[in-house]
């Protein structure tokens, strides 16, 4: 079965969502609070088999509990058991890939909406609706235990013993009554059973070894139940998973993911919808790498198991996911004043995701020409921060992206056109293709140095003589001789090296000193290094305060104010 849509209605930080699902794999992204885990918990408590879920006034959004929490998710790829008259066959709706048709129409697929409802009573209320019966037929919770909802997050080490609902009590071999197995073997607790005398579950703990190596997950011995030290109460689930005489809960989070998520995977018939919020927890980058490919391996439309085998929905904060991934599975969430929109990323976008993957996990993106400028922007977030109590860029939600020099136009392009919040920041001493004109036509705006220079004539033009030697002693730290300095400085002046005599320290102000320097500072690349530029960026700040009203000045201010008003 997979999810067709998603509807949720005042639900924690969601006001209002409507969202049609495309494809089995969906890896929701964006900053912080745009609710990405929220939308999972809704999908979780609408479709999985608990009974009773965890809702107090908190999850009302804003808190008001006078209106319900409404969540209807739509789900396609029935069995034929949900299809008879005598279950829910009179319900059902017709789904043509875009629309919802109360009365299915000819070339529609059969689709069932589940709808859970909760008033300030806080009683979960389950039902599957359409338009001409909105009152619904309640859905038990076995029934709900056909959508195969695997939810992996925080808690998993219930799924790493065999006690009744786990994980791994799905994957043992059924025919016995699970109860009664674990409370025989707790009777028998006193003569330490060995696993040879539990076959079943040393069958599924063999199974657990072979799955788990695909995750890239291998036991140190292998895998065998055994009784948890820590407990004999079945309820606590005294029967659990080990690894040699090591219970497997005592493995890192990571390893813990790995093999409990191996377990859900295997456990449910005919396909899970898998929830699994924050991917990369606990994950080092090679292993989170392994996962993503084992997952689309599995749920992907093109992966040897196909589509029919379920669907995978996920969040992440992490570059790695988004870069392993291909675009048109990833869905960007965006929180506007608690009315949600979750939109696909465009297939032609892959080029702009591989570049610069973590920038798709912020709303508002800063695209400097280069990393000198990058560097010039990580030293006014700390100079903002300590000497005018401004909010820092994360707090902004604000993210740097290297353009790559004359790249950037097409960068800033692309993600103006995938809806981000975009601000190009570089030299004005280029045209710029596309034009400036194009871009703030496409939502984009455009900070420039004044005066057709770039930053580090900028710099050399407007700082204090001061600041332009601070400069110089970078230049010469990073060149290691001050020959080298004069060289390509007397070179932009057409003039022999003995017209500017050591050391540098004496050099006297003029401008045409100035603008030699500039040009030297860009011909020869002396600052372009995100560290050099840093440091170029803290001479900058230094002395900000004394030169207001100069051109590098107030571009900097046009800079914090297009921060401002969008973080």
């Amino acid at each position: 079965m997979q999810i067709r849509r998603v509807e949720i209605k005042r639900f924690r930080g969601i006001k209002e969502l409507t969202w049609n699902v495309n494809g089995p794999i969906n890896c929701l992204i964006g900053p912080g609070d745009s609710t990405k885990s929220t939308v999972l918990s809704a999908i979780e408590y609408t479709l999985s088999s608990r009974w009773r879920i965890d809702i107090n006034d908190s999850d009302f959004h804003n808190g008001n509990t006078d209106e319900p929490i409404v969540i209807v998710v739509t789900v396609g790829a029935l069995p034929d058991g949900f299809k008879s008259d005598n279950k829910f066959g009179l319900y059902l709706r017709g789904w043509d890939g875009t629309t919802l048709h109360d009365e299915p129409e000819q070339a529609d697929e059969l689709v069932m909406s589940v709808q859970l409802m909760v008033d300030k009573s806080l009683e979960p209320k389950w039902s599957v609706i359409n338009d001409r019966q909105m009152e619904g037929r309640t859905i038990s919770a076995s029934d709900r235990d056909t959508f195969g909802i695997v939810r992996i997050g925080d808690y998993l080490d219930r799924h790493l013993t065999w006690t009744t609902g786990s994980a791994l009590a799905r994957l043992t071999e059924k025919g016995d009554d699970l109860t009664l197995l674990l409370a025989s073997i707790a009777r028998l607790a006193r003569s330490s059973i060995p696993s040879t005398n539990l076959p079943k579950f040393q069958s599924a703990a063999t199974e657990v070894t072979t799955i788990s190596k695909a995750m890239g997950v291998r036991p140190r011995e292998s895998f065998q139940p055994h009784l948890d030290i820590k407990s004999v109460d079945v309820s606590a689930g005294a029967l659990s998973l080990h690894d040699g005489d090591i219970p497997v809960r005592l493995a890192g989070m990571g390893t813990r993911r790995l093999i409990t998520f191996a377990i859900q995977q295997k456990a449910v018939a005919n396909g899970a919808i898998a929830l699994i919020d924050e991917v990369e927890t606990g994950l080092e980058p090679h292993r989170l790498r392994r996962l993503i490919r084992n997952l689309r391996k599995e749920f992907s439309a093109q992966g040897a198991s196909s589509a029919g085998r379920g669907q995978l929905f996920a969040t992440t904060h992490s570059p790695t996911v988004v870069d392993e991934l291909p675009c048109t599975e990833l869905r960007i969430v965006r929180n506007r004043g608690g009315n949600i929109n979750i939109e696909q990323v465009d297939e032609n976008a892959q080029k702009t995701v591989r570049r610069a993957p973590e920038v798709f996990l912020s709303n508002n993106i800063v695209v400097c020409e280069g990393v000198t400028e990058i560097g010039l922007c990580r030293a006014l977030d700390i100079w903002w921060l300590e000497h005018d109590a401004y909010d820092p860029l994360a707090l902004k939600g604000v993210s740097l992206a290297d353009g790559n020099g004359k790249n950037s136009e097409q960068f800033v392009l692309a993600m103006a056109k995938i809806g981000y919040s975009v601000a190009f920041f570089g030299d004005s001493d280029r045209v710029l293709n596309p034009t400036q004109a194009t871009l703030e036509s496409a939502g984009a705006t455009v900070i420039l140095w004044g005066g057709n220079l770039c930053l580090e004539q900028r710099a050399m033009d407007d700082l204090p003589w001061a600041g332009v030697q601070e400069l110089l002693l970078i230049a010469i730290n990073q060149w290691r001789t001050e020959d080298k300095i004069r060289a390509a400085t007397c070179g932009t002046l057409s003039l022999d090296k003995a017209t500017l005599r050591p050391p540098i320290s004496e050099w006297k102000d003029t401008p045409e000193l100035r603008r030699a320097l500039g040009l030297a500072a860009k011909g020869g690349a002396w600052f372009k290094d995100a560290d050099l530029g840093e440091q170029f960026g803290q001479v900058v700040t230094k002395h900000l305060p004394s030169i207001p009203t100069t051109n590098l000045a107030t571009t900097i201010v046009k800079l914090r104010t297009w921060i401002d008003s969008h973080g």
